[in-house]
């Protein structure tokens, strides 16, 4: 594994080399956020240690869309689990600090999972963040989401180092969980594949195995492994159904993806039961104007097109479309789609 992390860890400082060398970037300052849920225990912390230092203990992917980040990671992460917060992470970057310190970043926008329709910026484990402020976002269903706005700092005080280290050691199986699905995202179902099961292994919480079985599905869909991806999305799903509630957002998702297989495998009317109950999940766990719903909306939309329901199939996308029309920036490729 050691290998992968110094191979990803070289190929950003070779792309952040010839990226600020290139004339057509800019040089100015500029702005990046991230999407993302926090357990309550570790936002709280967050809170105390306003001013203070943090990591996020792994490689992750910053985006130049603000909106995207919010609606689709953050706000649902602040609906999906009482016993979480969602985020949003508003990172101030200056690349002549970066330059300065040595912390290197690049745009991954045309080899990540966007392919060019949306801004990825992916830095080391190396970048170090001082804390500016955590202030909360308004929202008529919850109170458990923030705005957390942070500066990339210098990396060069050995103390800070020691303490980063350590937490980066208390969080190990969180960080290679994220690497996993940073790896899927940039198209290496391989080293995802490996990750998730060193993981699988390493864990005996019935949620986090579901979840591993449930990302090793996503890598074999990825790969076009049907049965493969059919068992591990079933399993997870059966360990799901017996966690106690609230399981929503994993029952919604193990459901919504079930069906995905049953549709590459041309089979539309199981599909279409599948994507039925993910949509029953979300109406009573998500606001109505959720983007998730919408995308439910969508599958069942297509299942009734090849289904030779045209009628509903049009009704359901249009429905989809009102939603998108609120919860997506104009910009987005779904509005293509």
């Amino acid at each position: 594994m050691a290998l992968f992390i110094r191979h990803l860890h070289q190929d950003i400082a070779k792309l952040y080399k010839e990226q600020q060398s290139s004339k057509t970037k800019a040089k100015g300052k500029f702005t990046v956020y991230r999407g993302q849920g926090l357990l309550k225990e570790t936002f709280e912390k967050m809170k105390r240690s306003q001013d203070g230092m943090m990591s996020f203990n792994n490689f992750l992917s910053r985006s130049l869309d603000r909106h995207g980040s919010l609606e689709l990671f953050a706000r649902p992460a602040s609906y999906q689990n009482p016993d979480s917060v969602g985020i949003l992470f508003v990172i101030s970057i200056n690349p002549e600090e970066c330059e300065k310190s040595g912390i290197p970043y690049a745009d991954v926008s045309e080899i990540g999972v966007f392919q060019g329709n949306e801004s990825e910026i992916l830095f080391t484990t190396d970048a170090i963040f001082c804390i500016n402020s955590v202030r909360p976002i308004a929202d008529h269903y919850t109170d458990r989401l923030w705005k957390v706005e942070l500066n990339l700092t210098e990396n060069d005080d050995n103390q800070l180092k020691a303490l980063i280290a350590h937490e980066q050691k208390e969080n190990q199986n969180t960080g290679w969980a994220r690497l996993s699905s940073l790896f899927l995202e940039l198209r290496q179902p391989e080293i995802a594949e490996q990750l998730y099961k060193t993981l699988l292994q390493q864990t005996s919480a019935d949620r986090k195995q579901a979840y591993y079985i449930h990302q090793l599905g996503s890598v074999y869909y990825f790969k076009n492994e049907n049965s493969k991806a059919m068992s591990n999305f079933k399993r997870s799903l059966e360990i799901f159904e017996k966690i106690p509630p609230p399981n929503h957002h994993y029952l919604a998702t193990a459901y919504m993806h079930v069906g995905n297989v049953h549709n590459q495998m041309r089979e539309f009317s199981k599909a279409l039961a599948l994507y039925q109950q993910a949509f029953e999940i979300q109406k009573i766990s998500l606001p109505p104007n959720h983007p998730h719903v919408a995308t439910s909306l969508m599958n069942m939309g297509s299942m009734y097109c090849d289904l030779g329901d045209y009628h509903q199939a049009l009704s359901l996308y249009q429905q989809a479309l009102e939603i998108q029309k609120t919860a997506l920036p104009l910009n987005h490729s779904n509005f293509v789609e």
